[in-house]
């Protein structure tokens, strides 16, 4: 597991081929992800290919709140635990006592997932994605 306040190029890279084709696509350009100021952290786990296995940017918004803007798993990784480890690790390494994310409605492996994470759904943006779906706003005190 590695942590840094700036996605690398390879990163950025690896984040872009997972939404390109994906079922359920981000919105806007992921470059945003790339800020400077301090204020995001990034978490990646490589396989022992030193591939990433799972990446997460999150960007603390407030004294205690974090926002997750970007969490995936590779398709090769998917059931291995990857995505557990690191929620763990982030849990660990960072001082929020509260977070909030969103993720479309229809991506229940991901909505699942949040919920056995401790996440309660607190609200929906309707058509917020690109190809219309409803935005689930998800929230977990810490």
């Amino acid at each position: 597991m590695t942590q840094g306040s700036v996605l690398n190029l390879a990163q950025l890279e690896w984040a872009e081929g997972i939404y390109k084709d994906s079922k359920y696509p981000i919105g806007g350009d992921p470059r945003h992800w790339l800020d400077t100021s301090g204020r995001r952290k990034v978490f990646e786990i490589q396989g022992k290919s030193k591939r990433t296995e799972a990446l997460m940017v999150v960007e603390g918004l407030d004294e205690g709140l974090g926002e997750v803007l970007f969490f995936a798993v590779s398709p090769e990784s998917w059931g291995t635990g990857s995505s557990a480890r690191c929620w763990q690790f982030f849990q660990q390494s960072l001082p929020y006592a509260e977070l909030w994310l969103e993720v479309h409605s229809e991506n229940l492996p991901a909505k699942r997932f949040y919920e056995l994470q401790g996440f309660e759904i607190t609200g929906k943006r309707q058509g917020y994605y690109r190809d219309g779906g409803d935005a689930l706003q998800l929230v977990k005190k810490i």
